[in-house]
């Protein structure tokens, strides 16, 4: 009845075997089992699973697992389900990375791999078994694979396993890569990075506002960067400024935009090493380097706030703005760095004027000196002195915050005054 490498095996027929494992199918109806390395399965049952996903892959899941033999009656529903499978997790992974998809270079394992993670709880220990048998070859089907996600894709899927995710990734080595990041990963968990760079490390988020938590170690320290955690922020801040600068709000594009801006503005001014990049539903966080210094805004030296000024005006020189130009983006050890780059842009001469206003305006509501805040105006026309801006605050005598009461109208109204806005 079954041709192929179906055979009798005291009542079930065998469909296919893997390193270490097989299927065998009934006509009978019962409820899915294992019984030792045999996966037993109504046939009616699997194929309502593989051609609708009416169970949530919780059956048809076996098939992602390498194969050493298959029935030819079944070869085209695994390799169609296989198709299926890549292409909803495709689908899946570009609604998770966004305006990522264009930085990262995707393996087509992967998908298979996210799905394998979302059915941990069903076959972790097959797949585990499997895989340690074959490797990444053991999933090199999916390369070929060109197909469409099904009518009635599976709407129950759980969210993929970050233990799985974590395990299979050790199997198959990395499945994703860009160029501006060490190493790039969906669904696991970022901390794994961490305690891979530093061991056991103890964290804490810096501050309220901040989306930024520091992991310190035995063996040095490393920031863990939410993006989704600081969305709110710039919904806030997006109201009063959005007429000035329009700020970017989607965790993806900032993300892009910190990775995009980091690698293009490190030829005038530092910036932080990104290790790792983990994207999951909702959520992208970034494991970057921890830049070792003082962040300008709670030092008092003078120094540091015209290292600030004169670094600014390097980033405005080549082109470009920060969009965030709060002094505490601004770390002094050996040289100036500027850690926080979500909302850096190629630069208008308003975007520039806006970059030197929420400088000023942020130092105010933060309680510092209006003299410091002056060095790193001062500094920065003397850092650019035949730019528009340089020139609008000179002719103007705005070169003394002290002069000038620093709340945000006022400065709105005189960066008007001075045509940059």
């Amino acid at each position: 009845m079954y041709p192929g490498v179906f055979r009798e095996t005291g009542g079930s027929l065998r469909a296919a075997r893997g390193p270490g494992f097989a299927v065998e199918l009934s006509d009978s109806l019962f409820p899915p089992h294992f019984e030792g390395n045999a996966f037993k399965v109504p046939r009616a049952l699997l194929e309502a699973d593989m051609l609708y996903g009416l169970a949530g892959d919780s059956l048809a899941g076996v098939f992602l697992a390498p194969l050493e033999e298959v029935s030819p009656e079944l070869e085209g529903l695994v390799s169609s389900y296989r198709a299926a499978v890549v292409a909803e997790e495709r689908a899946a992974a570009r609604e998770v990375l966004g305006p990522l998809e264009e930085l990262v270079e995707v393996e087509q394992e992967l998908y298979v791999a996210a799905r394998m993670a979302r059915l941990w709880e069903h076959f972790g220990p097959l797949y585990s078994r499997a895989l340690s048998s074959t490797g990444k070859e053991g999933l090199s089907y999916a390369r070929s694979l060109s197909g469409r996600e099904r009518p009635l894709a599976p709407l129950s899927l759980p969210e993929p396993s970050e233990r799985g995710m974590e395990e299979l990734l050790s199997l198959l080595g990395p499945l994703a890569r860009a160029e501006l990041v060490g190493r790039v990963s969906l669904y696991s968990d970022p901390m794994t990075s961490v305690r891979r760079e530093l061991g056991e490390a103890e964290c804490e988020r810096s501050r309220f506002f901040y989306s930024a938590t520091v992991c310190r170690g035995s063996r040095g320290a490393l920031v863990v960067k939410d993006y989704s955690a600081s969305a709110y922020k710039w919904f806030l801040v997006l109201l009063p400024s959005a007429l000035a600068s329009p700020y970017r709000t989607d965790h993806r594009e900032r993300a892009a935009a910190e990775l995009a801006y980091s690698r293009a503005l490190r030829k005038v001014v530092r910036t932080p090493e990104f290790y790792e990049l983990v994207a999951r539903k909702g959520s992208v966080v970034a494991v970057r380097e921890f830049v070792e210094g003082s962040p300008v805004l709670t030092d008092p030296r003078p120094s540091l706030w015209r290292a600030a000024g004169e670094a600014l005006a390097r980033v405005h020189e080549e082109g470009y703005s920060l969009g965030d130009a709060n002094p505490g983006n601004f770390v002094v050890g050996d040289e100036v760095a500027v850690v926080d780059l979500e909302q850096a842009r190629r630069a208008s001469e308003k975007d520039k004027a806006w970059d030197l206003a929420t400088a000023i305006v942020y130092s105010q509501l933060m309680g510092v000196s209006c003299r410091l805040v002056g060095e790193m105006v001062r500094s920065y026309v003397e850092s650019s002195p035949s730019s528009p801006l340089a020139q609008g605050l000179r002719e103007h005598d705005l070169l003394d915050p002290c002069s000038f009461p620093l709340k945000i109208a006022e400065v709105l109204g005189l960066l008007r005054r001075v045509g940059l806005i």
